[in-house]
């Protein structure tokens, strides 16, 4: 994974030293600059910080009147008053920005917590996002969830599509994907994540090519995943194959592991397929994951082979 901030995490806090710290002006200008873009978007520290800064101007005041209480100088309250003034320009110029950052990760927290409710997960792949483990079954109709399940994860999605749908940058086309992906609309998410991947390389060209030049394993993982369960023959999983194997040689993650193998057993390749879920199971031996694939790769196997005998990984 790699080592941006998560969507799907909410959004945390300095500590209370940190704040401490930052109205004393004792934070070198990279943390303070957190703090401020931090305060642009958050009411509660910024009454924090005001009511810090504005108790240290007030011992000032009685230090000045010759009492006993520690000394504020003119320089420390000028730098004060400048760093609120800096964070209220924020508030007016990036708050808008900051806000609606904060509510993509909200809207997507809100969808992985929905998905957790269903007992089956929506696509056989395993998607880039930290969507938690849940076995997969191909099943009609509501595929053993229960109505009041999947609505809400229907719902969920349909407000991230809706918002996310309308932005033609990269970012939103593929949260829009991976939201239609997991309320089973394979068909559209193929078309949000194929307009991500033409807003990543600003390119046109065929899908193929636009895959070999993409620089983004998590939308090459997903798009691979929307091949697969859209099922639209052999080109789909050749596209699937293309999209996850770029996915491993940028970054060989379990997710991409994952997908390429699903891709060679959708195209019967099975020696390729065996060597796939090996090079998964390198990467993880022990998770709920790891006994989905001992499985997959078990039905593979000749009869006098078990995965417990499986070669070394490839490199």
């Amino acid at each position: 994974m790699n080592t941006t901030p998560n969507p799907m995490e909410p959004m945390s806090h300095p500590t209370e030293e940190t704040l401490a710290a930052f109205i004393d002006a004792r934070l070198d200008p990279s943390a303070r600059r957190i703090v401020i873009e931090h305060i642009a978007i958050c009411a509660e520290c910024r009454d924090i910080v005001t009511a810090g800064m504005e108790f240290q101007m007030s011992e000032n005041a009685t230090t000045n009147t010759g009492g006993s209480l520690l000394h504020f100088s003119p320089r420390a309250m000028f730098r004060a008053a400048a760093v609120l003034a800096a964070a209220a320009v924020l508030v007016l110029v990036f708050g808008p920005m900051l806000k609606e950052r904060a509510e993509e990760r909200e809207r997507m927290s809100s969808l992985v917590t929905a998905v957790g409710f269903l007992q089956n997960r929506p696509v056989k792949g395993r998607l880039y996002a930290n969507f938690g483990y849940q076995p997969y079954h191909l099943m009609r109709g509501n595929g053993g969830d229960s109505p009041s399940g999947k609505d809400w994860v229907e719902e969920t999605a349909q407000q991230i599509v809706a918002v996310d749908g309308r932005h033609p940058d990269a970012e939103a086309q593929h949260r829009a994907g991976v939201a239609l992906l997991v309320s089973r609309h394979a068909d559209r998410a193929v078309t949000a994540l194929e307009a991500a991947l033409r807003q990543e390389v600003h390119s046109g060209g065929d899908i193929p090519a636009l895959v070999r030049q993409s620089k983004d394993p998590s939308l090459l993982n997903d798009l691979a995943i929307a091949y697969l369960a859209r099922r639209g023959g052999t080109n789909d999983s050749r596209n699937a194959l293309t999209a996850a194997e770029q996915s491993w040689q940028l970054k060989k993650t379990p997710q991409a592991a994952w997908n390429r193998a699903l891709a060679h057993e959708d195209l019967n390749e099975t020696d390729a397929a065996i060597q796939a879920w090996r090079d998964y199971l390198a990467l993880d031996s022990s998770s709920e994951w790891a006994a989905e694939a001992n499985t997959y790769l078990k039905e593979l196997l000749p009869p006098e082979e078990s995965p417990q005998t499986s070669v070394p990984a490839t490199k």
